[in-house]
């Protein structure tokens, strides 16, 4: 609670997960200890196929006779049920249904907010799940990394540390992208190169681990009492000129945080409508 203010700060815009003060706090222990330099990891999911979210490209790009086996060996390796995987192959492929998705989520919304949705951005994505490499190409270049590279140097450069990020090697990158998919999910299984790569170094306990772990921080606890977050969004001038109705206490708390974070966004840059 300390630090909302000074994170909000950093970032100078709104944040979509309550994960950037993780890696704050990270970036300020290594400072604390002395560290100016760290590896980080980002950008492994989007060049070797991490995400989840990949699983729909990935069962695309079968032929018809091997969609079955890849759809079980997906859901025996990837920790994802084979209701779950085909729920997400119609859903990351569909424009329709994500935005709809969307829509009911923010049912509290005014119309006109919609109508600023970029639909375009949606269908983009979803005509990319369809293929690996498209897929991969739009996430490295304007939908996904550029945000958490942005969120990463703000949080870095407030202590002074600079942080290098391997998997971001031009050179790797461009391997990545050109080699066969099958290098990349396996038998179900995601980033299977690096895995076998990392074979005798890192324990197969967690080498061959099925179930996908973020760098999330501990939500459920951390907004637990939520209290304050809805006085928040109740004396925001914005949201209150974006909402038709409050929402009520039902809602995610994803979607909770990123309306309490603009609001203190507002607040702390001191935003005001015209």
């Amino acid at each position: 609670m300390d630090s909302i203010d000074e994170v909000v700060k950093v970032q100078e815009e709104p944040f979509g997960s309550p994960s950037i003060f993780m890696q704050y706090f990270v970036m300020k222990e290594a400072r604390r200890q002395g560290c100016p330099v760290l590896l980080d990891g980002q950008g492994g999911d989007e060049t070797l196929l991490g995400y989840q979210r990949y699983y729909p490209a990935y069962l695309k790009s079968l032929s018809p006779v091997k969609k079955i086996q890849g759809l079980f060996n997906s859901s025996e390796n990837s920790g994802l049920s084979v209701g779950r995987l085909l729920q997400s192959y119609f859903y990351f492929t569909n424009a329709g249904l994500r935005i709809r998705r969307q829509e009911q989520r923010s049912g509290f919304l005014k119309s006109e907010c919609f109508d600023m949705m970029n639909r375009g951005l949606i269908k983009e994505i979803a005509d990319a799940s369809s293929s690996i490499s498209d897929l991969q190409i739009l996430e490295i270049t304007k939908s996904q990394l550029p945000h958490l590279l942005r969120y990463e140097d703000k949080n870095s450069m407030r202590f002074s540390i600079e942080t290098r990020l391997p998997f971001l090697d031009y050179k790797l990158v461009e391997m990545a992208l050109s080699i066969n998919n099958e290098y990349k999910i396996r038998n179900g299984f995601s980033k299977y190169i690096l895995r076998t790569g990392a074979k005798g170094v890192v324990p197969d306990s967690i080498l061959w681990r099925k179930n996908k772990i973020g760098f999330e921080a501990p939500s459920r606890i951390w907004l637990s009492n939520h209290g304050f977050m809805f006085e928040a969004i109740r004396k925001s001038e914005l949201l209150n000129s974006m909402m038709k109705n409050m929402p009520d206490n039902s809602i995610d708390q994803t979607l909770l945080w990123r309306l309490y974070n603009l609001a203190k966004w507002e607040e702390v840059f001191d935003v005001k409508l015209n």
